[in-house]
């Protein structure tokens, strides 16, 4: 046995007994199954078919018979000639009918005139008999006080001659019949066994007035009987079609046996049995007696044939599987520790690697070595997979992970958590220039671009570390510090990496705890709104308002650019964004049928929404159902976020600017804007960032570069505002530069709706420090 194997001997030969006990279950449970459904069907074709067969052919006898009673009523011709016409074109046309006979009754006192008379009748030598069994004759009946002699018989098929004169009064077999049928005036069925072969058959009797005399009875209800009419039906010849029809089957009449229906198969014989003790129609004591053969072919053998094949492959299965378990197992187990996409290991890989070498420098090292998580968040990959899709975005990830391998030691391992989230574990490290060199040689492979279906993307990455055992001795711990010094370096910027601290674990905390509430903010709606104007440095009036929002927990305000960097990474931002313009819009709704002017709303437009391909429909759905224009609103966004995907903010941004939505870039010049793709983009406006107006007029670099902004902004035919202003002298030099809207707190900090609403029903619009 291989070594390792997933099977016991133990459990290999109980694989096999289980498997051979299932399939005799099986079998005999179809096959039960297959003789439950043949009996089913062996008793609807006794009841439905041969009993059904049998049921009409009395059925027409008893029809016959009761048309010759009518006949011979009716006619006036009495003779044997006539009788015997009738009867046999009946006979004729009936095979299974093979004698038809009438017996007159006759009284005690007339017996002996009687027997003289019937010379005359054509019968000679004519004497009323009794059936004797012990000499097996016809002997002179005894003397009674009534006969029912035979004086015409028609037969079909032999000659009946010596029954002519047989008294059925006299008969153990007929006698009661022929007096219940004299009695009741029906058609009464006899099934008798005379000692003579050929007389075991059925008859119908029934009695009727057919002329002649009366005979004396003590009993009125036979006053007018005078004569008995019986038909016999040959019970062979009655089952010869329906055995045609059911070849091989034993089917038969017979006298009623005391034992009960009866079905079972009989062991050996293999003949099926049933005996239906329920008379057929009239026939009284007799019951039909059926019986088939049951063979091999009445069962079908194709279902327990597969399965007994399914039990043969299945066992040779077994048998490749005992041979092949090991190598499969392994091979479950390396797709279950290694990421199908690039094929680096796993989470799993990487948690049961890093248990086992921090185990094994436990016991061996005494703490003198170590090792360090590097923990890798690649940048802007989320806008890569939004933008170009999944398969392009595998496609990068694949390249990423075959230059991180190229790039590492061999006895370094690295893994892909998933998404964009990579851990290299770095091997027996001595000091942290190792690491630094490891995470600088990372970064230039990340230089060059991934190009794949003719699309070039750039990537950058962040860099958490944590080391064994400055910053935990436990797996969950390294894990756990090195995603926090990650987020710290991302704090920093593209391409930066951090080493953990324990004020990081803080960080983190407070992180995971401002998310919490940042999510229960937006489920309750806790945000307000807040406008800061923006105004002509020239006049002071009003030219815009800029919708920002603020947020107050638990009465306290919380700091912007704490909070909406969070959402920016967790996503919130989208249902915050839309939060915020619905309530901006609905505020200028109000404002304009007011009669108020507050000019243009700028509102910020998150990187997020680009992606949102339901965004520009809800915007269109608000601005109506508010009452205002498109061309009341301008939507910042930031250069930064949008030169991620520059491509598909063009095709998103101009979508907008079809509806006649006024869209201006925010923080211009701080990001990595391309002039080829500025010229692109349908813009109406330039904000020149904060960074750049603080230091005005004493900064000559910052002048320099406001001078710039200024006149790309009036080359390119669009407007230019100024955010930060605070001093006299900076609203001085950007009017004196040409740029002429102005925004900061020279005029106004950031203010809640009403006390804008406050400033805009001046006229006009003017601030304390508003005078050129």
């Amino acid at each position: 046995m291989i070594k390792g194997a997933l099977f016991t001997k133990k459990t290999k030969s109980a694989i096999l007994l289980v498997n051979c006990v299932i399939i005799l279950i099986v079998v005999s449970l179809q096959l039960r199954y297959q003789l439950y459904e043949y009996k089913k069907d062996f008793v609807f074709t006794i009841h439905n078919v041969i009993k059904k067969d049998i049921t009409e052919k009395l059925s027409t006898t008893k029809g016959i018979l009761t048309s010759l009673v009518s006949y011979y009523q009716a006619s006036g011709d009495r003779s044997p000639s006539s009788f015997a016409n009738f009867s046999g074109d009946l006979l004729k046309n009936y095979t299974f009918l093979t004698a038809i006979g009438f017996a007159k009754l006759v009284s005690g006192d007339e017996r002996v005139q009687f027997e003289k008379s019937m010379p005359g009748f054509g019968l000679y030598d004519f004497r009323i008999t009794r059936y004797d069994t012990e000499s097996d004759s016809f002997v002179p009946a005894r003397e009674q006080k009534q006969y029912a002699p035979i004086i015409l018989v028609e037969s079909s098929s032999y000659k009946l001659g010596r029954y002519y004169g047989y008294d059925l009064l006299n008969s153990k077999y007929f006698h009661e019949n022929v007096r219940f049928a004299m009695e009741s005036s029906q058609i009464v069925p006899v099934y008798n066994f005379f000692e003579d072969a050929e007389l075991q058959s059925y008859y119908f009797i029934k009695a009727a007035y057919a002329g002649g005399s009366i005979p004396a009875d003590n009993d009125e209800r036979l006053g007018k009987v005078s004569g008995i009419f019986i038909i016999n039906i040959d019970i062979s010849m009655l089952l010869l079609p329906i055995k045609k029809q059911f070849e091989g089957w034993y089917i038969d009449l017979s006298e009623e046996k005391e034992e009960g229906p009866e079905a079972s198969l009989v062991k050996g014989k293999s003949i099926l049995n049933l005996k239906d003790k329920t008379p057929v129609d009239e026939i009284r004591n007799t019951s039909l007696h059926v019986e088939r053969p049951l063979s091999v072919a009445d069962f079908d053998l194709f279902v327990p044939l597969i399965l007994i094949i399914s039990v043969i492959v299945l066992q040779v299965m077994v048998v490749l599987l005992w041979r092949k378990d090991l190598l499969v197992r392994r091979e479950l187990n390396y797709q279950a520790k290694h990421d199908d996409l690039t094929g680096l290991p796993n989470r799993i890989f990487l948690r049961d690697k890093l248990r086992g070498t921090l185990e094994q420098l436990r016991r061996n090292s005494g703490g003198e070595e170590s090792v360090a998580i590097v923990f890798i968040d690649l940048a802007n990959f989320k806008e890569v997979n939004d933008f170009y899709g999944h398969q392009f975005g595998d496609e990068v990830l694949k390249e990423v992970a075959r230059r991180f391998q190229l790039t590492l030691r061999k006895t370094d391992t690295i893994c892909r958590l998933g998404g964009d989230e990579f851990i290299v574990l770095l091997d027996t490290v001595g000091d942290d220039k190792l690491i630094v060199t490891t995470i600088e040689r990372i970064m230039e492979c990340m230089k060059e671009p991934v190009i794949s279906d003719s699309r070039k993307v750039y990537l950058g990455a962040s860099f958490g570390v944590a080391t064994f055992p400055a910053d935990g001795d436990r797996a969950r711990d390294l894990l756990k510090n090195a995603d926090a010094a990650m987020y710290k370096a991302k704090q920093r910027g593209r391409n930066k990496y951090c080493f953990y601290t324990v004020e990081m674990t803080e960080k983190a905390i407070e992180r995971m705890t401002l998310e919490t509430k940042l999510r229960q903010a937006i489920e309750d709606d806790a945000f307000e709104v807040y406008y800061q104007p923006q105004l002509d440095g020239r006049t002071g009036a009003i030219v815009g308002l800029e919708a920002l929002v603020r947020w107050f927990d638990e009465g306290e305000l919380v700091a912007a650019n704490k909070f909406i960097p969070l959402a920016e990474d967790t996503g919130l931002i989208v249902s915050m964004d839309l939060l915020v313009m619905e309530k901006a819009i609905s505020q200028l709704g109000l404002w304009k049928k007011a009669g108020l002017s507050p000019g243009t709303l700028a509102l910020n437009l998150s990187t997020r929404q680009l992606q949102n391909p339901d965004f520009i429909d809800i915007l269109e759905e608000k601005l109506a159902s508010c009452g205002c224009k498109p061309e009341w609103i301008e939507l910042e966004i930031t250069e930064g976020h949008m030169m991620g995907d520059p491509e598909a903010a063009i095709v998103f941004l101009k979508r907008l600017a079809e509806k006649n939505i006024r869209l201006a870039i925010d923080d211009f010049g701080t990001g990595y804007s391309s002039l080829s793709y500025l010229k692109k983009l349908p813009l109406s406006k330039l904000k020149i960032d904060q960074s750049f107006v603080q230091d005005l007029p004493g900064d000559e670099d910052d002048v320099a570069i406001t001078t710039t902004i200024i006149a790309l902004a009036t080359n390119l035919n669009l407007e230019i505002i100024a955010e930060g202003v605070e001093t006299e002298e900076q609203r001085k030099l950007l009017v004196e530069l040409g740029c002429y809207h102005l925004q900061g707190f020279l005029y106004s900090p950031a203010l809640p709706a009403k006390e804008i609403e406050q400033y805009l029903r001046r006229n006009p619009f003017e601030f304390p420090n508003s005078s050129s």
